[in-house]
């Protein structure tokens, strides 16, 4: 294996170690399976009404995942450095969603296949263990992010976002944030004049 790919290694081994404790050994394995891709700021990875092709993890960079419904959108999740990203219900079911997927920055993506995650699930006992890693994340993300809907302000949730990602609001359209929280774009400037 190459230095670069020894050095995606370490960087997949990072990434999945809040989760799951994955040998350097396994992620050079899973590294086989995919690549590194380069999207501009503004790339379209998945458009609504199609099926999800690649599961990605941002490497640098940022990514949203929209819901388009009446010709207008809401943003469901902001991702950034080493979070999953892709609609990944449509991934594991392989069926069309009304999500869309774009980054949001210049970004670097490791991505892989449907085929070839689907070949690590049956051919590797790692495969199982990324696939409920991917799983519980995704999971436990989007219950959390309910829970903090109904029981925290607009203000508390942008503030743990700007705690998670301290330059969100440099790196992050307003819009995107806005709608993210499920406030208006009047509402978000409002809330960023009050706390400065």
């Amino acid at each position: 294996m190459t230095r670069p790919e020894n050095m995606l290694a370490e960087k997949i081994k990072d990434a999945f170690a809040p989760y799951y404790k994955v040998s350097l050994e396994n992620c050079k394995k899973f590294v086989s399976l995919g690549e590194v891709i380069y999207c501009p700021k503004g790339e379209v990875l998945k458009r609504p009404h199609e099926i999800e092709k690649y599961f990605h993890l941002i490497l640098s960079g940022s990514g949203s995942i929209h819901l388009w419904s009446k010709n207008n959108y809401k943003c469901v999740d902001l991702v950034y450095e080493f979070d999953f990203f892709g609609d990944y219900m449509s991934y594991i079911t392989q069926r069309p969603s009304l999500l869309e997927t774009i980054t949001i920055e210049d970004s670097e993506l490791f991505q892989i296949p449907y085929h070839n995650f689907q070949k690590m699930l049956t051919t590797s006992e790692i495969g199982d263990k990324i696939s409920k890693t991917v799983s519980d994340y995704a999971f436990i993300s989007k219950q959390q992010q309910q829970i903090d809907l109904l029981t925290k302000t607009a203000s508390e949730r942008l503030q743990q976002l700007k705690i998670q990602i301290p330059n969100v609001l440099e790196r992050t359209p307003k819009k995107y944030i806005a709608s993210y929280l499920g406030i208006t774009p009047q509402s978000l400037s409002r809330i960023i004049k009050t706390n400065l």
